[in-house]
């Protein structure tokens, strides 16, 4: 718990602040009498991702920008003032706002409760029964989320809904058109050793693309795009959907488990895939079955533009058995976001591979997890590959890294090759 101390008098203490970086555990304070200026003074920015717990107490002010977003499990707890000067607040994928009184009454332009998003009483005030006064423009929310009137009440603000939902396409393969897109609540599948071109494809929030895979580890699923953008909740998901038996790095036990880019606790089994290509499935745990224990899937995604990683691309092991992770392997001009990427295997399997190259830019600033999955009696598989790459010019920078070893190892590589 940091911030700065609050003051029994008049005049407030300010305090200028570019960024803060907090942990799932920490919480910034802002307290009595002071104003805390956060990218407004300092490091001036136009939008905000809060990227740390905030509490706001009584008589304490918060001054934002113009656009704050609040996701990824972050909560801003307010019992004083958040500044007028905000025109929009975004509540997103697990971020909470929360607020009571003594909190004066919220007047911004537009509140967006987004996908995952939620709004809840404040842990902290001393008027916690009563409601916050919602004083807005517009108040714009998911189809799924209510606002509970005992802890909020709208006085002024038009409502409305936020990315519409699609028509359910669970389990079709996904459509042959030059712009894919997938809204909140739809699934398209592609399909083992098929090849997808696009224009462009946008992955809305709560959407989510499907890798069939393969049980016997045959076909390459690749899908290519000018442009690629997988927005915050959602996802391109090929968890379990690797081999089911026969992988090359297969748990021939109950007690093992299965290798791929990492080896798998108590496996003697050799690594295997291409740690600068990867497209090998994950391998299965001791008794795997088509919906249990299969090893990741993997996915080859070529984009000549932006990717961009607000949500998920996850080809880890199905989580009902010791499989080891799948394979990622991403091909852009740029790389952005603050999502996931993950190839990580479950109950002591092995993780899997990613390679992420850019060609111009590599700015993701997420999760990038090959690690090996715990099997409960605090052993774990080693991880496998991660590998970030950007090329310039004809400059070809490979690194590649392990997050977990065995150990506490780390295992580091960097290639330079002149071309």
């Amino acid at each position: 718990m940091v911030g700065f101390q609050g003051r029994s008098t008049l005049p407030a203490l300010s305090g200028n602040v570019g960024s803060i970086q907090g942990n799932p555990h920490s919480v910034f304070m802002v307290e009595r009498n002071v104003v805390l200026y956060w990218g407004t003074r300092v490091g001036i920015v136009n939008t905000l991702r809060v990227a740390t717990n905030v509490h706001v107490t009584e008589a304490g002010k918060v001054d934002l920008p113009k656009t704050v977003i609040v996701d990824k499990g972050w909560w801003l707890d307010v019992c004083g003032t958040v500044s007028t000067s905000t025109d929009t607040l975004i509540v997103r994928e697990g971020g909470d706002l929360r607020m009571s009184p003594p909190a004066p009454p919220l007047e911004l332009h537009t509140v967006v409760i987004d996908y995952q998003g939620s709004m809840d009483r404040s842990q902290y005030c001393t008027q916690s029964t009563s409601p916050v006064s919602l004083s807005l423009t517009y108040f714009n929310k998911t189809a799924e989320f209510s606002l509970d009137t005992s802890k909020f009440t709208l006085t002024r603000g038009t409502q409305g809904t936020v990315t519409p939902t699609g028509a359910a396409l669970s389990k079709t393969e996904c459509a042959s058109t030059s712009d894919l897109v997938l809204k909140r609540n739809q699934v398209c599948m592609v399909m083992a050793g098929k090849t997808y071109s696009y224009t462009a494809i946008t992955i809305n929030p709560g959407a989510e693309m499907k890798v069939e895979g393969s049980a016997t580890g045959t076909g390459i699923t690749s899908v290519s795009a000018d442009t690629v953008d997988i927005m915050f909740g959602g996802k391109i998901s090929g968890v379990g959907a690797g081999f089911k038996s026969g992988g090359p790095g297969t748990a021939s036990s109950g007690g093992q488990g299965a290798t791929h880019g990492g080896r798998g606790v108590g496996s003697m089994a050799t690594s295997y895939g291409n740690i600068k290509e990867p497209n090998t499935y994950g391998s299965n745990g001791a008794g795997a079955t088509l919906t249990t224990g299969r090893g990741g899937g993997q996915i080859k995604l070529v984009v000549s533009g932006a990717l961009n990683i607000d949500g998920s691309i996850d080809m880890s092991a199905d989580m009902g058995g010791a499989g080891s992770g799948g394979s990622i392997w991403l091909q852009a001009a740029t790389i952005s976001g603050d999502g996931y990427m993950k190839a990580e295997g479950n109950l002591g399997g092995g993780g899997g591979r990613i390679a992420a190259i850019a060609s111009q830019t590599f700015s993701f600033t997420g999760t990038a997890s090959a690690k090996g999955g715990d099997d409960g009696t605090g052993n774990r598989g080693s991880a496998g590959r991660h590998q970030h790459s950007l090329s310039v010019s004809q400059w070809y920078i490979y690194v590649a890294f392990d997050v977990q070893l065995s150990r506490d190892e780390v295992f580091i590589i960097y290639e330079c090759n002149f071309k």
